[in-house]
């Protein structure tokens, strides 16, 4: 316990909590403060370069300076307002400016507004970034790729529906979000081509919150955005730095929000695995194939390597249909079954997706023309199976695995 923390910038002038910084000193045997530039000039203005340099020489804490971080613009398309993610600049004004900022002149002019000598300003600024080191978005070699990860957040629909609700209650304690309300993120077509744009269905009456606490600061569709990408910020850097995220009660609540539902998730996904091998593999599985020795891992490696196309297809199933569901719905879609004669559709309707399934692993076409199918629904099936669909994996590679 108590090993390593790090403490992220919060967005805004006045949000910075020194009092949880100086615990966090406290309390852990290492702190990394990771910086921008409304940090910077908080800082200074409250500790003093003096007191920075003392901190980081004697090992109390490192400084690290992150000029770039996501941020959201806001457009408009056929008269829509569109939002994209993007790598900006955090400004005083608590936005984002996109392009080549001096980090030095901003945070320099932010200190000569607040009293200090221009000469005096600039000599801190310098020192201080002399210490704080720029922090970088590689892990292993590579970039981490954080405007897909916060993309994926944003189009995480259950996700964001309850993140939106942590922003607006963090913000307005006596208030409960009511249970129509509804925040929603669909992918669009933009003005431009380099990134990507997205819309936010919404009902959430922005206006009334700003009427019930007009102290609590500005709140729109922009803010829960940024919250869900502040978020994520934490987490890459908390990740890559191998330290506890020391941040906002609100981040915090998104966080556990975002394990809980990837906990949910994988027992889902063993859910449908188990019944999967129940009804398809006749109650046997792979894990018990290997793990009884059966099976070793070059039998493994061969049927993985067969596997591509069914991997591809797995990804598409939506969750909260089901992995059994789905693969039904591929393996008969504008097939044969939907031709079935109306005696044929009464018999499916009665046995239903079980028997169908056992049809499809074990029929072919002597199954169809036993349940008196015609020759042309022959030929159906004849083109059915001549392309691509997962039972063809299931049932040539998968069922002969566990066998």
């Amino acid at each position: 316990m108590f090993e390593r923390a790090i403490v992220r910038h919060l967005s805004g002038l006045s949000a910075f909590d020194f009092g949880l910084f100086a615990e966090t000193l406290l309390f852990y045997k290492e702190t990394l403060l990771l910086i921008n530039a409304p940090t910077s000039f908080l800082l200074l203005k409250h500790i003093g370069i003096d007191g920075l340099k003392r901190m980081v020489e004697d090992g109390h804490c490192r400084l690290s300076y992150q000029s770039k971080e996501l941020g959201v613009v806001t457009d408009s398309h056929n008269g829509l307002p569109i939002y994209a993610v993007v790598e900006a600049t955090r400004t005083f004004q608590d936005t984002v400016r996109e392009g080549t900022l001096s980090q030095e002149r901003l945070i320099a002019d932010a200190l000569v507004r607040a009293g200090f000598g221009s000469v005096e300003a600039s000599k801190a600024v310098r020192q201080l970034l002399d210490i704080a080191p720029n922090e970088n978005r590689r892990f292993s070699g590579r970039d981490l790729p954080v405007l897909q990860m916060a993309m994926q957040d944003l189009l995480n629909r259950p996700y964001t529906q309850i993140a939106a609700k942590i922003s607006i209650e963090s913000r307005f304690p006596m208030f409960r979000v009511p249970d129509h309300w509804t925040f929603v993120i669909h992918e669009t077509a933009g003005p431009r081509g380099d990134r990507l744009f997205f819309v936010v269905e919404t009902n959430y009456d922005f206006d009334y919150l700003r009427k019930l606490c007009p102290w609590c600061g500005e709140i729109s569709t922009a803010t829960v955005l940024n919250d869900i990408l502040e978020t994520r910020g934490d987490l890459v850097f908390s990740a890559k730095q191998m330290a506890e995220p020391v941040t906002s009660p609100l981040r915090s609540r998104m966080m556990q929000v975002k394990f809980d539902l990837l906990s949910k998730i994988r027992e889902k996904s063993h859910d449908d695995i188990r019944l999967f091998n129940h009804v398809m593999l006749k109650t046997n599985n792979i894990r018990g194939a290997v793990n009884s020795g059966k099976k070793n891992f070059s039998d493994v490696i061969e049927i993985i390597e067969n596997a591509g196309k069914f991997k591809g297809w797995l990804t598409g199933v939506d969750p909260e249909v089901g992995l059994l569901t789905e693969y039904y719905k591929a393996i008969t879609k504008t097939s044969w079954i939907e031709r079935l004669p109306t005696k044929c559709s009464r018999f499916t309707a009665m046995t239903g997706a079980g028997v169908l399934l056992d049809v499809f692993a074990t029929g072919g076409v002597a199954t169809a023309v036993g349940l008196g199918l015609a020759v042309a629904d022959t030929f159906l099936i004849d083109r059915l199976f001549a392309s691509w669909r997962p039972n063809h994996f299931v049932e040539n590679d998968l069922v002969r695995f566990v066998q």
